[in-house]
């Protein structure tokens, strides 16, 4: 019983540190805002050039409706970053992409993706 006991602890002593989010990207610098239209049940792409200062990463800085859009996976190419979305439900959000040093708060560049989903 013991036995059992400590390997839950150090199950969770070990997985904790994996579950942990990157901090909250600070202020945003000015970009493009660019519109999208979805349908409900489809799904969309957005795709961004790789940084070309090594280290800087884009990601996402902003939280979204995920009543109206819901991520379903990210990847990159050797140019590109993309990440794949499912227009859930009619709406609007936006979704915000920041470029950051690794996983630092602030911000070199920003994208908004303004999403309308019919």
């Amino acid at each position: 019983m013991i036995r059992v006991a400590v390997c839950a602890v150090a199950l969770g002593v070990l997985v904790a540190p994996a579950a942990a989010t990157a901090p909250p990207v600070g202020p945003l610098p000015p970009g493009p805002t660019i519109p999208l239209a979805a349908k409900a049940g489809r799904t969309f792409r957005i795709t961004v050039a790789k940084p070309r200062v090594a280290g800087r990463v884009w990601r996402i800085a902003r939280p979204y409706d995920p009543r109206v859009v819901r991520e379903v996976r990210e990847g990159e190419t050797t140019t590109t970053i993309w990440w794949s979305f499912r227009a859930v439900h009619a709406g609007r959000t936006t979704i915000v992409l920041a470029q950051t040093l690794g996983e630092r708060p602030h911000a070199y560049a920003a994208r908004r993706i303004r999403v309308s989903v019919t």
